[in-house]
């Protein structure tokens, strides 16, 4: 009785993921991966992935769990890692009122990947964060990282007309080798963002520090060195509707 009814209940349990698969789909996931893999990403068609050694296995959790959640009717996107991840009820972006794409962990390729995932629309704002700090720390070369953030930019702009590109630079943390490489990343992006009229968001400046500077321990969450607290969450918000002139 044990086994049968252990063989039922995860026989149950795979409808309802396939269910909730069919139910992301159908609310405006383009499928560009299959849903059946686990632990690998390699059938997106891109350049990108014979590029990135590493891409992001929480992908299909998110495809089955958190996109169908989602207001696929908003008019601002954001596309990026555990950064703008994280943002997501801390008040940086009106949540009802966002489509956030974002995954935990995520590189510039998978960038592409979550923006692949949304269908052809307009939108108001469309928001990257953060300039591929992951694709650095898993030893991406600088320009593989900026050619890839760059498409990342220019497949937006084509495919959602935005009104609006926000562009959120790396900002300060305290690991020292990757605290040195985020400024050449952050002033290439910056400077391209200037030359095509987007928005950079320099959040090095924003906290008040040169490109040098080690951060105060206390702003980031639990003291890990990387992630924000609600204090610079809500510095962001700010710092984005007024230098961007937007509302989000």
């Amino acid at each position: 009785k044990t086994m049968k009814k252990t063989i039922l209940l995860t026989i149950l349990f795979l409808f309802a993921c396939q269910e909730t698969g069919k139910i992301a789909n159908q609310d405006g996931i383009t499928s560009v991966i299959s849903l059946t893999e686990t632990t690998s990403l390699r059938s997106f068609n891109d350049p990108c992935v014979s590029e990135y050694s590493q891409l992001n296995w929480r992908t299909k959790s998110y495809d089955l769990a958190v996109y169908p959640t989602q207001n696929w009717n908003s008019q601002t996107l954001v596309i990026g890692d555990s950064m703008m991840d994280m943002a997501k009820g801390r008040g940086v972006f009106t949540d009802s009122e966002t489509l956030n794409m974002t995954i935990y962990g995520s590189n510039a390729c998978d960038f592409l990947i979550q923006v692949a995932k949304v269908q052809p629309r307009k939108f108001d704002n469309f928001v990257v964060g953060i300039m591929d700090y992951n694709g650095r720390k898993q030893g991406v070369s600088f320009e593989t990282s900026i050619r890839t953030l760059k498409r990342v930019i220019e497949t937006g702009k084509e495919k959602y007309t935005p009104n609006k590109i926000i562009m959120i630079g790396i900002h300060p943390h305290m690991f020292p080798d990757s605290n040195i490489w985020k400024n050449e990343m952050n002033r290439e992006m910056k400077k391209y963002a200037n030359d095509n009229g987007y928005c950079f968001i320099d959040t090095v400046e924003m906290m008040g520090l040169g490109e040098t500077d080690m951060p105060d321990p206390s702003i980031f969450l639990d003291n890990d060195g990387v992630h924000y607290n609600d204090t610079i969450y809500s510095m962001l918000r700010n710092k984005i509707i007024t230098q961007c002139g937007v509302s989000i």
